[in-house]
């Protein structure tokens, strides 16, 4: 027997993410190959960064350019995962920008990590809560050294940080990395203290917010 009896794909197929919100649902769709490859890159590159955070490393140029996104970035991946479509049906209907940003991220979820993930991050948890055991070590291990954040980061709207730019969903940093940090600013400013900036990054959202 042809496909050897998995049956037609397209028989059961569930199309699309679907979000409820204020009595309405309102569908994901399913990105194209390209976004969905550019999507996974970006969490790639968000885990990377924190696992390197988290051991007080320097995350090279290329990665932090694909963790951390500015304004425009941060907005150019939410329309991407959402499409431009439902992002003006969205805004269409009055959904604030906050709860758009849930929703994007909560679509970023669906794509990297799957149903479950995304369903956890949308319910306020943290998205890896849901990662199954079997998943990625790597991942679930610089996960769980930065994450020090549970609270879905989109629940309140966080200030700009100083250099105007922001992590997307996966970077959070660890206390042991702020202290070395923290350490290295004050043995090179002859004891001064610097403050922190506010960032955002992709491997961090899963996670909790001190955002």
């Amino acid at each position: 027997m042809r496909g050897g009896g998995f049956g037609d794909l397209a028989d059961f197929w569930i199309e699309g993410l679907e979000l409820p919100i204020g009595g309405k649902t309102y569908v994901v769709p399913e990105p194209s190959a390209e976004t969905g490859l550019w999507l996974q890159t970006v969490w790639s590159a968000g885990v990377v960064m924190a696992s390197a955070v988290a051991n007080g490393e320097e995350p090279d140029a290329a990665t932090r350019e694909l963790a951390e996104l500015d304004d425009d970035g941060e907005a150019n991946l939410i329309e991407r995962v959402l499409g431009a479509e439902l992002l003006a049906e969205l805004k269409a209907d009055g959904v604030g920008p906050v709860k758009i940003k849930h929703v994007g991220l909560t679509a970023f979820y669906w794509v990297v990590l799957g149903e479950e993930p995304a369903k956890a991050y949308w319910q306020g948890r943290s998205p890896l809560s849901a990662v199954r055991p079997e998943g990625n070590r790597e991942e679930r291990r610089a996960a769980a050294k930065s994450s020090t954040r549970t609270r879905a980061a989109s629940a309140t709207p966080r200030p700009a940080s100083r250099s105007g730019t922001k992590s997307l969903p996966t970077k959070q940093t660890s206390s042991k990395a702020k202290a070395l940090r923290s350490r290295g600013s004050n043995s090179s400013n002859g004891g001064a203290t610097s403050k922190p900036t506010s960032r955002r990054s992709t491997a961090s959202t899963s996670g909790t917010k001190s955002s």
